[in-house]
Formats: structure tokens, C-alpha cells, sequence
């Protein structure tokens, strides 16, 4: 296995198989092998800078790993998400709820975005 293989890998295995663009590019791969990897599906596009490695589905970690990674530095899974991931409710399927301090990281579907404010000390 090539040593940029191995990057994506390690990267991946500790996110649930979940991977952002900018590690993709950090770990040696340009756009067109990023573009080759989603083509033949080697990577599945979660939301429009992360992917899922591989061709298992996502796990419902996995899927609320990305949703966070996707909302940008700082974003957290809350609310009902978050309830989830802990055991305390069943796992809905539904929109991934995500708390980001004071800005708007752009609409993303299948996310409930909150934001909080941000004070400066």
C-alpha cells in the first residue's frame, strides 16, 4: 500500500471512515484523484467537502461525524443528535442537529443548524 493510501487510512479509521477534503489534499492527493476516487467509489461525498472511504455504508457515527466536519472548526452534534450518540433516545435517521459558535457555515441538507453567540473577553 502507497504511503498516501496509508495517510487516508489512518486519517479515515480514526473519523468512522469519515475524511475531509483538505486531509485528502494534506495526505498527497490532488483534485483528480480525489475526482477518480469518487467516480470509481472509493470515496462517497457525504456533504460537499467531506467523504465516506469506502464503499460500506455509513454508520450513524459516521454520519453525524461528517455532519459536524462539514459545518466547519468548532461545530458540535447537540440536541436530539446528540441524545443519539449517548444512547439516551433511539436513533431517528432524520436531520443531524449541529450547534456552531457565532457564524454561519452555509446551508447543508439533511442538517438543523444552530448557532451561538460568541463573546470576546
Amino acid at each position: 500500500m502507497h504511503d498516501v493510501e496509508r495517510a487516508i487510512r489512518r486519517v479515515a479509521g480514526r473519523q468512522d471512515n469519515v475524511i475531509a477534503r483538505e486531509q485528502l489534499i494534506a495526505a498527497g492527493l490532488g483534485r483528480g484523484a480525489i475526482a477518480y476516487r469518487l467516480r470509481v467509489g472509493r470515496l462517497r461525498r457525504m456533504y460537499q467537502r467531506v467523504c465516506l472511504l469506502g464503499p460500506a455504508p455509513a454508520t450513524p457515527m459516521a454520519r453525524k461525524r461528517a455532519a459536524a466536519m462539514a459545518c466547519g472548526a468548532g461545530a458540535v452534534i447537540s440536541h436530539r443528535s446528540a441524545a443519539e450518540l449517548f444512547g439516551l433516545l433511539a436513533d431517528a435517521g432524520g436531520e443531524i442537529e449541529v450547534t456552531v459558535p457565532g457564524r454561519n457555515p452555509g446551508r447543508h441538507d439533511g442538517i438543523r443548524l444552530h448557532r451561538i453567540a460568541v463573546r470576546g473577553g
